[in-house]
């Protein structure tokens, strides 16, 4: 998730589908521990991306 691209989209689909809010704040951390930072700093990139 480094990057945008299908895992960024198969990431944020499984979020949506979450019964439960997710806070702007939270922080995403992969299963191995890799910081990504907040869900806006993701879509951001993914923006700075052209995704």
């Amino acid at each position: 998730m480094a990057a945008s691209g299908p895992q960024l989209d198969q990431f944020f689909t499984g979020v949506q589908q979450l019964p439960v809010p997710i806070e702007e704040v939270a922080l995403v951390i992969s299963d191995n521990a890799d910081i990504y930072g907040t869900p806006r700093d993701l879509l951001d990139r993914a923006d700075s991306l052209g995704q």
